[in-house]
């Protein structure tokens, strides 16, 4: 993969699998729509890259209504609705996407760095606010601190997952409170580092 976050954060021991909609060790995201993500999100001018309008989840009458609000079906195949919300902050090195690392005590993704995130659920008027809920229940980032400008496109994971990115400027005023049942600790990657074809 074209990122290697090994070497920003060597203290970290990824876990075979998934890596919950950023990177994999298995590639389960092509290579191709990682760095399509990423090539929108290292450009300043944000109105012209990011979807503005919500990409909506795929549906098939074979969904039924109440159904629909939680899984899609593409080609067959059904998956999940999910949502991730993609956070940039101006810190010490220019624009920082806040990652988290997943407690090592989750049934599932132990261990591995991830956007806040998680499965659309009941209480979820749209999928931007499964993001908006995910990240206030694992860092104590609340809507207050959030802007959000605009979305990138909707992706499918191997594990079934189909995910919608909702990018956001959080406020500089953002102090993390971590979820310790949830999350390990926090990264601040510099988009710098990402857009260094080096690493």
């Amino acid at each position: 993969c074209m990122l290697d976050l090994i070497n920003y954060c060597d203290y970290h021991d990824s876990k075979d699998g998934e890596i919950f909609g950023f990177w994999s060790n298995k590639r389960l995201f092509p290579v191709d729509l990682i760095e399509d993500w990423i090539k929108k999100m290292i450009s300043m001018d944000y109105s012209r890259k990011l979807i503005k309008d919500m990409p909506h989840f795929g549906t098939q009458p074979s969904i039924s209504e109440p159904d629909a609000k939680y899984y899609s079906v593409v080609d067959g195949i059904k998956y999940r609705n999910s949502a991730v919300l993609v956070p940039l902050i101006e810190g010490g090195d220019g624009v920082e996407i806040i990652l988290t690392i997943r407690s090592n005590d989750l049934p599932s993704h132990a261990g591995q760095i991830s956007f806040p995130g998680g499965k659309v659920e009941i209480e979820d008027k749209s999928p931007v606010d499964t993001a908006y809920r995910e990240a206030y229940e694992e860092i104590g980032l609340s809507k207050d601190h959030i802007e959000k400008l605009g979305y990138l496109d909707l992706a499918t994971t191997g594990t079934n997952f189909m995910i919608l990115p909702v990018v956001a400027q959080i406020a500089l005023n953002f102090s993390p409170q971590i979820n310790r049942s949830e999350v390990q600790d926090i990264i601040n990657l510099p988009l710098e580092f990402i857009e260094n074809k080096k690493n």
